[in-house]
């Protein structure tokens, strides 16, 4: 929200970055094992595969 003050709304929000929307997004950052590992479940668990960008 701070990079794009003019985003008002959810629907505004998802219109300007509908890659949030792609169910297998979370797993191009980490491995099936990893996401669905106990440890994950329990805490945070910094991806195995590519690092999340930087904000």
């Amino acid at each position: 929200m701070r990079a794009r003050p003019e985003i008002s709304s959810f629907e505004d929000f998802l219109r300007a970055f509908p890659i949030v929307l792609d169910k297998t997004l979370p797993f191009r950052h980490w491995s099936h094992q990893r996401l669905m590992s106990p440890a994950a479940r329990a805490t945070w668990v910094d991806p195995d595969l590519l690092a999340l960008p930087a904000a």
